[in-house]
C-alpha cells in the first residue's frame, strides 16, 4: 500500500478526535489567560514552549522530554510527582511520560528542562501488499525472484538475472527497527540475534504485521537478502497494526546504541510528523557507529518535513521503479540521500514464502544490507566513512523522472 498524501502518512486510526483534544490541552499552555495573575504570567513569559505535532498525530496528554547535558530524569520528575513511560540515556538525554496540566507547567519553567514535545504517532512507511492489519489471510503468491535485488549489482539495464556479490556480511549485526520478524522464517535460520520490544502485546520481537519480516528479508534473507549470512535483530516499535509512537520509537534506538554488537547497520522503514528528538535519537545512533540507513517516506513530498528521514548523519533513501524512473510516491529533497529498488520488490513473507511490495521502506534496507557488506569487506568504519563510500560508488545519470532529485542509484560496487 503506498501512501498518496501528507494527511493519509500521518492519521491515527480511528479518528483524530483524541488528538485534536491533545492540541487544545497544548494551546492552553502557551498563551495566559486574561485574568492570570501577574507572578504566574511572568513564570509563563520564560517557559519554554512545547513543540505540538499536526493534530491527527498527536498523542493527547504524553510528552518527550530533552534534558541539559548532565541532568538526571529522575531528579526532574521527581519533585513533580512525573512517572516515566521511557527513561533515555544514550541517544538523547531525557524521558517520557503521561502530564496533568501542572505537571507540564513545571517542566516548562524547570532549569535543566532542554526541549518538550508533545509525542507523536508514527507508523511502517509502507506495508507489504495485502498485509493492512493483524494477519490473518496470505495475499498472492508473489514473483520467486527479485529484480531490484539484480539492479543494484549492475550499473546499466538490461538485468542480467542474477545477483552477484563477493561478501554476506557475515560478523555483522543488522537491527531492523520495525514490526519484528518472523523468527521461524527459514530465510533467517540460525542468524536471529537478541532483541528488544516497545510493544506491550504479549507478542515480544514477533512479527505479527509481515512488514519488519519483509525488511528483514531484503538485509539478508538467505533468497532475496543482500547481506545473506548477517546477523538480524528484530527492534520492535510498531504495532500489529503497523502503528508506533515516537515515544516508543526513540526506546527502540536507545537499546540499540546501548547494546549493539559491532560492526552493525540498522535500518529504520518507519516514519512520522518532524520531530526534533527523533531526528536527535537517530543521528546520535548513527555517531555511536550503528550505520543508520531510512526510508524517506511514501507521500510525494519533502523528506525533511518527515521524521527520522530528516535526521542528520543517517542515509536517508528514496525509491525507484524497475525502469530507472523515481517511484511516483517517494519523497524526495535535499534530505535524500540517493535512491534504491522500491516499486513491486520481492521478499520474505511472514509464514514463509515471497512478498511483494512497494515503497521506501523496502528501499532503505538494500542500503542498509550494503552497509553490512561494506563493514565485513573493509572493517567498522565510523558511519561519515560509509556514508561517503555509498555515495560515492552510486550510479549517477541513469535515473529518470528526478524532478530536481539527488542523482542517485545505490551500487554494490563488487562488495
Amino acid at each position: 500500500m503506498v501512501m498518496r498524501s501528507a494527511r493519509r502518512f500521518h492519521r491515527i486510526r480511528g479518528g483524530a478526535s483524541p488528538a485534536v483534544i491533545g492540541l487544545a490541552f497544548v494551546s492552553a499552555l502557551i498563551g495566559v489567560a486574561p485574568g492570570a495573575q501577574a507572578g504566574t504570567a511572568a513564570v509563563r513569559r520564560t517557559a519554554i514552549e512545547v513543540t505540538v505535532p499536526p493534530a491527527a498525530s498527536a498523542v493527547p496528554g504524553q510528552y518527550i522530554v530533552t534534558l541539559k547535558p548532565g541532568a538526571l530524569s529522575s531528579g526532574v520528575m521527581a519533585p513533580s510527582g512525573v512517572r516515566p513511560l521511557y527513561i533515555y540515556e544514550r541517544v538523547i538525554n531525557g524521558f517520557t511520560a503521561r502530564m496533568t496540566l501542572a505537571q507540564l507547567n513545571e517542566m516548562r519553567t524547570h532549569p535543566d528542562v532542554a526541549a518538550i514535545e508533545q509525542d507523536a504517532v508514527a507508523r511502517a512507511v509502507d506495508v507489504p501488499r495485502g498485509f493492512a492489519g493483524p494477519i490473518t489471510r496470505v495475499p498472492p503468491a508473489a514473483p520467486t525472484t527479485s529484480w531490484g535485488l539484480d539492479r543494484i549489482d549492475q550499473r546499466r539495464l538490461p538485468l542480467n538475472r542474477v545477483y552477484n556479490a563477493a561478501h554476506t556480511g557475515a560478523g555483522v549485526t543488522a537491527y531492523i527497527v520495525d514490526s519484528g520478524i518472523d523468527k521461524t522464517n527459514s530465510q533467517f535460520t540460525g542468524r536471529i540475534a537478541p532483541g528488544y520490544s516497545t510493544v506491550d502485546d504479549g507478542n515480544g520481537t514477533n512479527d505479527c504485521l509481515g512488514h519488519g519480516t519483509m525488511t528483514a528479508g531484503i538485509v539478508g534473507g538467505t533468497t532475496w537478502g543482500v547481506a545473506r549470512s548477517v546477523k538480524l535483530s528484530p527492534v520492535r516499535v510498531l504495532g500489529c497494526d503497523g502503528f508506533g509512537t515516537f515515544s516508543q520509537i526513540i526506546a527502540g534506538f536507545d537499546w540499540v546504541a546501548a547494546h549493539a554488537v559491532k560492526p552493525a547497520v540498522a535500518n529504520m522503514s518507519l516514519g512520522g510528523p518532524k520531530s526534533a528528538a527523533a531526528n536527535a535519537a537517530a543521528t546520535a545512533l548513527a555517531d555511536s557507529g550503528v550505520f543508520v540507513s531510512v526510508a524517506a517516506g511514501n507521500s510525494a513530498d519533502d523528506a525533511c518535513d518527515f521524521s527520522p528521514a530528516g535526521a542528520s548523519r543517517v542515509l536517508t533513501v528514496g525509491a525507484s521503479a524497475g525502469d530507472d524512473t523515481l517511484s511516483g510516491f517517494s519523497n524526495v529533497g535535499p534530505c535524500v540521500d540517493l535512491f534504491a529498488p522500491g516499486t513491486d520488490v520481492v521478499s520474505a513473507r511472514m509464514g514463509g514464502g515471497s512478498a511483494q511490495g512497494s515503497g521506501t521502506s523496502f528501499a532503505s534496507p538494500y542500503v542498509a544490507g550494503v552497509g553490512a557488506l561494506f563493514k565485513q569487506t573493509y572493517g567498522d568504519y565510523p558511519t561519515a566513512t560509509v556514508l561517503k563510500w555509498i555515495n560515492d560508488a552510486s550510479t549517477s545519470g541513469v535515473l529518470k523522472g528526478l524532478h530536481g532529485a539527488n542523482d542517485r542509484l545505490l551500487y554494490t560496487a563488487g562488495l
